[in-house]
């Protein structure tokens, strides 16, 4: 057991480095600026006063019901005027005496949570390796998400953590507490619906895959029964500190001066006006492009496929390939609805373990490539928009597209699997 665990915490020096680096970080500039805020901004890091703004929107709508009034509608209710965008099954938090006075508390939690996580699944064998979690952990859009408090942290905890909790069981238990998992996060926001994807592997497990979303579709219309469309219509669309299909083409709306509405981080997707047209031509763009990659992977390439040799296999049942497939989908599905603030693509940190143990075990240069394209998304996301930065995010997704259909769709047996206590 001593053993076990001594082998398991082996490595996790970058996480407890960047753990430090930040609450140094944030001492220090809130002693040079006076405050928090101030100190976020010394870092780079976009802030709101007072901090864990996404959090407050959470509490406070908690209060606004409780006081009669619906938070989809009243933007009183929100210190910045925010309309109220999470599906309601949050609100029943309100039986926990969870309101705007536990905010800065709840802030901390999501914080720490996300450290915990990344300290389950990171590890270092390399100075490499080392280097490259520590850039992941301090990079912009970590860092934006635990200033905000974006529930996103948490889901993404509770990913990491019920995976990892659950893969060491009997299959037949794995099954069954991984589909409950889905489930219930799916019943909180709708992306984990999309991490039903870890029952497939080479062709393999369709029925279960298909039959866990269903229940975890059914599970959030129940639970969002009735909001959906204002919860659709208050999530804002922009390129601003942002990821996905629509920031390019929303740039390239406003660079060619297409007539229509500005759009900022305040405008509502609505599939009637030109945002909301521009989300979906965007999406169906991303869509079509992700249908030729697997295509093309399924098809043409077979096993000759020049990403063989730069990323490790997916295996069902592995901790870390668990991981990475269901945090590779829920990336996927995001860039695919179109615009997404960039706090969410912490779930690509679920794809470095098995990224980064395919490289000391296989040190070369072509094997580096896919963390450090990952590490340089994160860094590409912060502050500003840039061709750059968008040649970077279509990159990635095509390489995950690429990696899931050649680990979940097609029928072959791949040669390497990864596998650790991280």
């Amino acid at each position: 057991m001593i053993n076990f665990v001594g082998s398991c915490l082996r490595g996790k020096w970058p996480v407890v480095l960047s753990a430090t680096i930040l609450l140094l970080g944030l001492a220090l500039g809130t002693q040079i600026t006076g405050s928090v805020a101030g100190a976020w901004r010394l870092m780079g890091v976009p802030s709101m006063t007072p901090s864990f703004a996404d959090t407050s929107l959470l509490t406070h709508a908690i209060e606004c019901v409780q006081n009669g009034h619906d938070p989809y509608v009243d933007k009183t209710c929100d210190p910045w005027g925010r309309p109220y965008n999470y599906p309601p099954i949050w609100l029943e938090l309100s039986r926990l005496s969870v309101g705007p006075a536990t905010t800065k508390i709840i802030g901390v939690v999501l914080a720490a949570s996300t450290f915990a996580a990344a300290t389950a699944i990171l590890s270092s064998g390399s100075p490499v390796s080392g280097a490259l979690i520590l850039l992941s952990l301090l990079s912009p859009p970590i860092l934006f998400g635990i200033e905000r408090g974006n529930i996103d942290l948490l889901v993404f905890t509770l990913f990491v953590v019920g995976i990892a909790a659950t893969s060491a069981a009997p299959p037949r238990v794995r099954t069954a507490s991984q589909a409950f998992l889905i489930i219930a996060l799916t019943m909180l926001k709708i992306y984990p619906v999309v991490a039903a994807s870890i029952f497939l592997r080479k062709g393999r497990g369709w029925f279960l895959s298909i039959l866990v979303a269903a229940a975890a579709a059914g599970a959030f219309l129940w639970a969002a029964y009735g909001r959906i469309g204002p919860i659709l219509v208050n999530t804002p669309v922009n390129y601003w500190l942002s990821f996905g299909a629509a920031p390019l083409f929303i740039h390239l709306r406003e660079a060619w001066v297409i007539p229509g509405p500005a759009i900022t981080s305040a405008q509502p997707a609505l599939p009637g006006d030109i945002p909301g047209l521009i989300r979906w031509i965007a999406s169906a763009t991303a869509l079509g492009w992700a249908f030729v990659l697997v295509l093309g992977r399924l098809y043409f390439f077979g096993s000759r496929h020049v990403f063989d040799g730069l990323l490790p296999t997916l295996k069902r049942g592995e901790t870390a390939g668990d991981i990475a497939v269901a945090c590779l989908s829920v990336f996927i599905f995001c860039f695919l609805l179109g615009s997404n603030f960039n706090y969410r693509l912490i779930f690509l940190l679920g794809a470095m373990p098995v990224l980064l143990q395919h490289f000391e075990r296989r040190p070369a240069v072509r094997t580096l490539l896919a963390p450090t394209a990952v590490v340089t998304l994160l860094w590409l996301s912060p502050l500003y928009w840039s061709y750059l930065n968008e040649v970077v995010d279509w990159l990635v997704f095509s390489g995950a597209v690429t990696w899931l259909a050649a680990n979940l769709l097609l029928r072959r047996r791949l040669p390497m699997t990864i596998n650790s206590c991280a």
